[in-house]
């Protein structure tokens, strides 16, 4: 008989959920690494709001050399993110996303805070990864 379990392991946290697919009866066990993930959807979903709300935003102005910088990087996770393309994989050696830094340097009012916000939480599901793996149990 064999029993598989699923345990999803946050990179970023002490989160784990362990999800068993039968009952368990003794034997030996077996680990298999599927892999590292990334939530792609929700990436996508939080890169595309922020955009819309950078875009839409009365505030800024979006012909500043750093506001387009920033849309750029958003469109660029958008469009891999949401062919299911980790992002970061289609940076040239060296290259990294620095929206967040510019950002930082940039938005300071209320309003553009708000923005800022919605950027780190970009940042926040791009860099919370998952390591799956599951388990086999020989009888």
């Amino acid at each position: 008989m064999i029993v598989c379990s699923l345990i999803l392991f946050s990179l970023s946290s002490s989160i784990e959920s362990v999800f068993n697919c039968s009952g368990i009866e003794g034997g030996e066990s077996e680990l298999k690494n599927l892999g590292v993930r990334m939530n792609n959807y929700k990436l996508t979903k939080a890169a595309i709001f922020a955009k819309n709300k950078i875009t839409s935003n009365s505030v800024l102005d979006k012909k500043t050399p750093i506001i387009i910088s920033i849309i750029r990087q958003l469109s660029f996770i958008a469009q891999y993110s949401s062919q299911g393309v980790d992002p970061r994989t289609q940076l040239k050696n060296g290259q990294t996303f620095t929206y967040s830094v510019l950002a930082s340097r940039e938005l300071c009012s209320p309003e553009e805070l708000k923005i800022k916000q919605l950027l780190d939480e970009v940042s926040q599901v791009m860099y919370s990864s998952y390591k799956i793996t599951y388990k086999i149990r020989h009888p």
